[in-house]
């Protein structure tokens, strides 16, 4: 993935409206009702996506932006990386449920949504623009 594909415009700012990583999002909330298997299949395939997202983003978009900023901005990527293990101990948490066959997941889900939203706000209108 290059840098340059992470500043494409998303409405909402949110991964989740990223076809990659939401589609297989969306689909799980559809299907957890009424095809539960295939909605667990569908949760992997987003918990992987987001994972490597936020892999690359660390490795890659976090040390370019310090690079290009300079010092004094290295807290904004401690925030972000702080956020990115949130998303991961959620992901975590909707992964053990779905392990017992429990689709109360909506709070996590919930809770995802809009922790995604906030951080991609502020890569959005932080990070990425300085990278133009």
């Amino acid at each position: 993935m290059k840098i340059s594909d992470a500043r494409q415009p998303h409405s909402g700012d949110s991964w989740l409206n990223d076809e990659e990583i939401g589609e297989p999002f969306h689909r799980f909330q559809t299907l957890k009702s009424s095809n539960f298997p295939a909605a667990a299949k569908c949760f992997a395939e987003f918990k992987i996506a987001i994972t490597r997202r936020i892999q690359w983003e660390e490795a890659e978009v976090f040390p370019e932006f310090l690079h290009i900023v300079g010092g004094g901005l290295e807290g904004t990527c401690d925030l972000l990386r702080e956020e990115h293990r949130e998303v991961i101990k959620l992901l975590v948490a909707i992964e053990a449920k779905l392990s017992r066959l429990d689709r109360a997941t909506d709070t996590e889900e919930t809770a995802l949504q809009r922790l995604l939203a906030a951080h991609n706000h502020k890569e959005h209108t932080i990070v990425f623009p300085a990278l133009e």
